[in-house]
């Protein structure tokens, strides 16, 4: 309208800015105005209005720029993934591309099919129990393996607290005087001393030790017999 007149508060408003703002982009056209109140006629308005629309028009609005997720891994195209076999039903690794994800290699030639004669599906499972013998094999010497580790990880742990034991000992009192074994003028000397802090648990299974007889000790600590070690993980420190 010709004669048009608004406020600098309802022009802000309209134009998503704020009053102020309005107000010293006015100034800077040299519009006369100081407050949101002020009204503006038909001319200023067309200005303002003007003024912003270029602005936009050259300017990309402001945002603010979103945190993007990071993307999930994706598995590459040949990377193995796990499936069943519908005929032998063991799990079996397949590539996604190219690769049944219902048969097994093994059963790619003689799965189920309706209406097969007997002989095939007796030679389908024979080779199932094949199959079944060689998984149980498998099995069985993974299992070993595991025993034999288990067994030698044992045998490591009895040889370094056996040492443990030889040093504690080594550090006995003094026959001859108040001191150490070792030397020190004190006792419990500062070796004793650390490993009483370090674990208090261990410390009273090595002065267990110390107290048995000569046979004793050497069967436990060199013997078939490591029974004595067999909680010691659950020593209080």
């Amino acid at each position: 309208m010709k004669n048009e007149r608004i406020r600098v508060v309802d022009l802000a408003k309209e134009l998503h800015v704020s009053p102020r703002l309005l107000v010293q982009t006015a100034h800077k056209l040299n519009i006369n105005v100081l407050r949101g109140t002020a009204l503006l006629h038909s001319g200023q308005v067309h200005q303002l209005r003007q003024y912003y629309k270029n602005m936009r028009a050259t300017h990309a609005p402001h945002s603010t720029p979103s945190i993007a997720s990071p993307p999930s891994p994706r598995r590459r195209h040949d990377e193995l993934r796990p499936s069943m076999c519908v005929c032998c039903e063991y799990m079996f690794m397949r590539r996604p591309e190219g690769e049944s994800r219902e048969l097994c290699k093994d059963c790619r030639a003689h799965f189920k099919r309706d209406g097969e004669p007997q002989w095939q599906t007796v030679v389908r499972l024979e080779d199932h129990v094949k199959k079944s013998r060689e998984m149980v094999n498998s099995y069985r010497e993974a299992a070993n393996s595991a025993s034999k580790e288990r067994d030698l990880a044992y045998e490591k742990r009895n040889k370094w607290m056996a040492a443990l034991v030889e040093i504690v000992v080594a550090h006995g009192p003094d026959e001859e005087g108040p001191g150490c074994s070792c030397g020190s003028t004190e006792f419990p000397c500062l070796t004793r001393r650390h490993l009483a802090q370090v674990n208090r648990g261990i410390f009273n299974r090595c002065e267990e030790l110390e107290g048995m007889n000569e046979d004793e000790f050497n069967k436990v600590l060199y013997g078939i017999d490591y029974s004595h070690f067999t909680d010691w993980d659950d020593g209080v420190a």
